[in-house]
């Protein structure tokens, strides 16, 4: 039996997949900084040239959004939540999605041992809990 949150997620991935993208993947999404931690589902559309990506939390709230340009490897933030909007925390998260895009579609854990930032995308199947 799956739990309220469960439920609320597998609700937030079908209006997600709704939106008629041509490539979506899912990622389940932990990130960790010292004493904090974050988790969630990182959705990626892929249109071409750019990759467009969100992390929304349990509650679907979203975290961060973003866009990577392939051609020229490039991040844009797109939305940033309050508390992460600081410029040095942007700066080094574009750095570090950047580094962690390119490795996707598979399972990543990323760490910045400077920071002691620790990101892991994991893949997310297509079956739905019954």
């Amino acid at each position: 039996m799956y739990g309220w949150r469960s439920f609320r997620i597998l609700i937030l991935l079908m209006l997600l997949s709704v939106a008629g993208y041509a490539q979506q993947s899912r990622y389940l999404v932990q990130i960790e900084l010292r004493q904090v931690y974050l988790s969630g589902i990182c959705v990626l559309n892929d249109e071409g040239d750019i990759t467009k990506g969100a992390v929304f939390n349990e509650f679907g709230v979203s975290t961060f959004s973003f866009e990577y340009q392939k051609d020229k490897e490039r991040i844009k933030l797109t939305q940033i939540m309050p508390a992460m909007n600081r410029c040095y925390l942007k700066r080094q998260l574009k750095k570090d999605l950047k580094a962690i895009v390119k490795q996707l579609p598979r399972n990543v854990v990323y760490e910045n041992k400077k920071y002691q930032l620790k990101y892991t995308f994991t893949p997310l199947s297509d079956e739905t809990p019954e």
